[in-house]
């Protein structure tokens, strides 16, 4: 199942809910895909609500999936091997994990 978001006020997710079951309908009744759900684009100032939100959400997902953020924390360096990738943190403390993606600049 797809995510609905509606920023303006969570009480319009119902009527958003009721609106895709709706076109699933019409589309079952007409035999043709009539709706193509797609991502969402959050656009917005550095800091702001919306923006602020859909990170705490990121991050509250990737940590329930497993990851380990670091903030403010440098890499001095990473090196692959046969077990996955460990990865030197310049305040002396050392990752060992099996995916490694780094995000780097604005």
């Amino acid at each position: 199942m797809s995510h609905r978001a509606y920023f303006e006020d969570p009480a319009y997710v119902p009527l958003v809910l009721h609106a895709y079951e709706l076109w699933h309908e019409l589309e079952r009744a007409s035999g043709e895909e009539l709706l193509r759900v797609t991502g969402v684009l959050s656009v917005g100032e550095e800091g702001s609500e919306i923006i602020e939100g859909v990170r705490r959400a990121h991050q509250r997902m990737a940590e329930v999936a497993g990851a380990e953020l670091r903030f403010e924390t440098a890499a001095a360096g990473w090196e692959a091997g046969e077990g996955g990738v460990d990865v030197c943190l310049r305040d002396s403390s050392r990752i060992t994990a099996r995916l490694l993606i780094l995000a780097l600049g604005p």
